[in-house]
């Protein structure tokens, strides 16, 4: 996986930042590049701050938080754009967490977990 900016018109590596527009452009093509391009922001009005308040609130609670809390939490109005980018964030988590397989040994806090087993070992045990 290549590291940095790569241009999508003609795949040139330099660029240069533009602060009035906020944006890349490409030293070869003059091709233009946001920093939401390419991410799970690409398209979208919201700012960085509000993304990254969201992605924070997500990771900071342990039970978890619904969209209609993190919509009273930023004070914003339409909750329909709150909830989209809570299931963009969920989404890239968990294609994250696909990538990765637990091995060896393991050590978790706070973990409750049970077994259920089925009827037919549950049989054998007894029998």
């Amino acid at each position: 996986m290549s590291q940095g900016i790569s241009c999508k018109k003609c795949a040139g590596k330099t660029h240069y930042w533009l602060s009035g527009k906020e944006q890349w452009q490409c030293k070869n093509c003059n091709f233009r590049t946001t920093l939401k391009s390419g991410t799970i922001m690409e398209g979208s009005k919201m700012s960085f701050l509000i993304w990254y308040q969201v992605m924070a609130f997500i990771s900071f609670s342990k039970k978890g938080l619904s969209a209609k809390e993190i919509q009273r939490q930023l004070g914003r109005n339409r909750y329909e754009s709150i909830w989209l980018l809570m299931h963009k964030i969920r989404k890239a988590m968990g294609n994250r967490d696909q990538l990765y397989q637990l091995s060896d040994m393991v050590e978790m806090d706070e973990g409750y977990f049970t077994a259920h087993k089925d009827r037919k070992s549950k049989k054998k045990q007894s029998g």
